[in-house]
């Protein structure tokens, strides 16, 4: 999946769901990536009835984000996926970069 300046948000906003939803406690991976991501959910995105964020999703970019993200989850295992979330990171980073010149 490329990122660019066109869907870097929705990628964040993915990320950091796909992060809240499958970390393991505030010393891991995913919970530190969540953490330095340049994204904060709105108050109307708060996950509070237990159901996955990616049923609730709004925007199909975003949806289809974290969908691939689940599905790279399924093929590589958790201690792959940690170091491949670190490296959608700075994708973002880079994306979020570029979309600001």
């Amino acid at each position: 999946m490329k990122l660019t300046k066109d869907n870097y948000f929705s990628a964040a906003s993915a990320l950091y769901w796909f992060c809240s939803n499958w970390h393991n406690g505030q010393y891991g991976i995913l919970y530190r990536v969540m953490c330095e991501l340049e994204y904060t959910p709105a108050m109307g995105e708060e996950n509070l009835d237990g159901v996955e964020y990616s049923e609730d999703m709004e925007n199909p970019e975003d949806k289809e984000i974290y969908d691939y993200l689940e599905e790279k989850h399924g093929e590589i295992g958790y201690e792959s996926m940690e170091k491949f979330s670190e490296e959608f990171l700075v994708q973002i980073h880079e994306a979020y970069d570029a979309a600001k010149c």
